[in-house]
């Protein structure tokens, strides 16, 4: 609608299964992630090996509907994600209703 479609590619389908099929199109610019929250340890391990450095990671939802610190597997993954953001990017989690990370990718070889 915007008239950036030669520009953009939006996929919406199961994470787990397409997102290891994109990786020879990468490196890529930017990785959205509003996605199953339990996977999200996950997603953002393909975004950190996929994202060109300087790129940008955004994850909604980043504090788990409130559930971020509970004892689900859910939750455990989602706090593997936040772990694994601020190793590897320059982040911040904005304080939305329900939280937005945002990180830039370090360079690995810096």
């Amino acid at each position: 609608e915007a008239g950036l479609g030669d520009r953009v590619s939006i996929i919406r389908d199961n994470a787990l299964e397409v997102l290891p099929k994109l990786s020879d199109s990468g490196p890529f610019c930017a990785v959205f992630l509003d996605a199953d929250k339990g996977s999200y340890d996950v997603y953002g391990r393909w975004a950190s090996e996929n994202l060109r450095p300087g790129g940008l990671l955004i994850a909604d939802n980043a504090y788990l509907f409130g559930r971020l610190l509970g004892d689900s597997d859910e939750a455990r993954a989602m706090r593997r994600f936040h772990e694994e953001m601020a190793g590897n990017y320059r982040s911040v989690c904005l304080p939305t209703p329900d939280g937005l990370a945002v990180g830039i990718r370090h360079d690995p070889k810096a």
